[in-house]
């Protein structure tokens, strides 16, 4: 899918046929529980930035989007995320999804 309204009419037909799927991303895990036998959608062309906030300090983005061009669009406004993961191809919705790699109480997850 390539829109929002894509995504809304697979999950819609997918749900019309009893048919349960699961949203994946990079592929970047090393085990299969992102799998699903009945279907997967992939989300790579849901990847648009769609608001930097820049006096809240946010930015809004589709879940496709990976972390690595997330970076490159802030780095103009002199900012970049709180906590970053070793492999920059991950997708922001998994990457929000998981709470990852936080570090502890000193570095929350994203």
């Amino acid at each position: 899918p390539e829109t929002v309204g894509d995504i809304e009419a697979f999950v819609m037909e997918c749900h019309r046929r009893g048919q349960t799927i699961r949203p994946i991303g990079s592929s970047l895990s090393p085990n299969g529980i992102a799998l699903n036998a009945d279907g997967m959608i992939q989300m790579a062309n849901i990847d648009r930035v769609l608001d930097i906030d820049t006096k809240n300090k946010t930015i809004t983005v589709e879940a496709g989007i990976t972390v690595q061009r997330v970076v490159e669009a802030l780095r103009p406004h002199g900012y970049t995320l709180p906590n970053l993961a070793s492999i920059a191809e991950q997708q922001m919705g998994g990457f929000t999804q998981v709470g990852a790699h936080g570090t502890g109480k000193a570095v929350a997850p994203v």
